[in-house]
């Protein structure tokens, strides 16, 4: 509801597709959009990190420094960002963590080496929120593009918060920065406020279905 109509228009008009996400993302620099995708996995997800999660969305972009870059999106809206964990099962049954998403941590060092010890033993879990971070790091890495990644969610969200937490805390200081979350109702009122009139409208709507929370005490 949200990225189709942003696609739509990168497709009709690609520089009032930037300007609109250079507004609703201000903190991206960005420069060029080039690419929207729903729902993308990377063909080469086994090598990656071995995790088959798809990013919701993802905006490829050129910054103003001139890099090549994207924005890995995981929206929410009433359910929660998920603890469900991956593992891999040994010869006789015994879950274990995912070989392939150990090796990302090893070559990324992006968590502090504590928090990288542990997740090798398996005593903090790789719930959906590091699975959707190691993919996007280590996508970045192998197509050399600089690596963004988002939480779209609404505010006071039931999990939201703990499950960054979560993960912030044990990245190393190069890597805290990248993974932010962001209001959804802040970025739709911002894709409101810089797009052409007829993709206001829609967001409008997506905005008062989905937003507008006062409908349901005015019933």
């Amino acid at each position: 509801n949200l990225f189709c109509p942003l696609k739509k228009m990168l497709n009709e008009n690609p520089s009032v597709a930037t300007l609109t996400l250079r507004a609703a993302l201000p903190d991206y620099h960005i420069a060029e959009v080039t690419d929207v995708e729903l729902e993308y996995i990377p063909a080469n997800y086994m090598e990656l990190s071995g995790d088959k999660s798809a990013m919701d969305a993802i905006i490829r972009f050129v910054d103003e420094d001139g890099n090549k870059s994207f924005i890995a999106i995981e929206t929410k809206y009433s359910e929660n960002l998920g603890t469900n964990v991956a593992y891999d099962t040994d010869e006789n049954g015994n879950k274990m963590p995912r070989q392939q998403s150990i090796k990302a941590v090893k070559k990324l060092k992006c968590f502090s080496p504590d928090v990288e010890r542990d997740i090798i033993n398996g005593d903090i879990a790789l719930t959906q929120i590091y699975r959707n971070f190691l993919l996007s790091e280590m996508y970045g890495l192998e197509e050399g593009l600089r690596s963004h990644s988002i939480i779209l969610a609404p505010e006071e969200h039931p999990s939201t918060d703990r499950e960054l937490n979560s993960l912030t805390n044990g990245l190393s200081d190069e890597y805290k920065g990248k993974i932010k979350l962001i209001y959804l109702g802040d970025f739709v009122e911002r894709l409101i406020a810089n797009s052409p009139s007829e993709y206001s409208a829609t967001f409008g709507k997506f905005h008062d279905r989905y937003l507008n929370l006062g409908k349901i005490n005015d019933k």
